[in-house]
């Protein structure tokens, strides 16, 4: 859990614990002679309303995510390994629903049954970030929800994944490997106005390369029509030598 301390800021605390919330009790004293009093819920609600930091919380847990919202979070993920977590945790809900697709799809794969799970726990949790989402005017309040990672070699599957998580709720920001392959599909998918997160990006030529195309097909450009020499060097040399996807 993250932790600020600023010589400038006496603090007085004291803590009860219910479950997992702690009270913490501060006092900010002001330039003038009033001492002003805030309550903060915990260290996480206390981080959020006094530090820059933008938290979003690794899950689309609902119990977590209302929690973290009360905290101060902003923003939320969702994946195949975070649906299954969700199943296991609250199976007593999710069998009904299960069951009712199976019979309304006698003739899906467990992967589309899968991946229908994952899309409804996302719509799920958008819909908490929607207040967070009008506040910020769109910047944050947002469920990041990633394509399948299957594709990560496969351009066009990422590209249609995409589009179709764009359409689940107006607060989805579609979560992209920044493989070969990947950052071809960010491209595309901003040119034709998504909102991407890039994932799996560790190194600095990938960082480039995406923000590179992200930029540039926000803007309106394919940049595979017209490169920016300011980035084009370093991310055509990790595109050609990248043996990851």
């Amino acid at each position: 859990m993250a932790r600020t301390e600023s010589s400038s800021i006496p603090e007085r605390r004291s803590s009860s614990r219910v479950g997992d919330t702690c009270n913490v009790e501060t006092e900010l004293t002001a330039t003038d002679p009033a001492v002003a009093r805030v309550t903060f819920k915990s260290r996480l609600h206390q981080m959020t309303q006094t530090t820059p930091t933008m938290l979003w919380n690794d899950s689309a847990d609902i119990g977590e995510l209302i929690y973290a919202i009360e905290n101060g979070a902003v923003g939320a993920t969702c994946n195949p390994v975070i649906a299954v977590g969700i199943l296991k945790k609250e199976i007593a809900v999710w069998r009904p629903r299960i069951e009712a697709l199976l019979h309304d799809l006698p003739g899906a794969t467990e992967d589309r049954i899968g991946w229908t799970l994952v899309e409804e726990m996302s719509v799920r949790a958008a819909k908490l970030l929607e207040p967070a989402f009008a506040a910020h005017a769109g910047r944050d309040g947002r469920l990041s929800i990633q394509t399948d990672p299957r594709f990560f070699r496969d351009s066009e599957a990422i590209l249609e994944h995409a589009m179709r998580f764009s359409l689940l709720a107006p607060n989805v920001i579609v979560k992209i490997p920044a493989t070969r392959a990947g950052v071809v599909a960010i491209e595309e998918a901003t040119y034709r106005g998504l909102s991407v997160n890039a994932t799996v990006c560790f190194t600095l030529p990938q960082c480039i390369a995406v923000a590179g195309l992200s930029s540039e097909g926000s803007g309106g450009v394919r940049a595979r029509a017209r490169r920016s020499p300011r980035w084009a060097r370093s991310a055509r040399s990790w595109l050609a030598a990248s043996t990851t996807g």
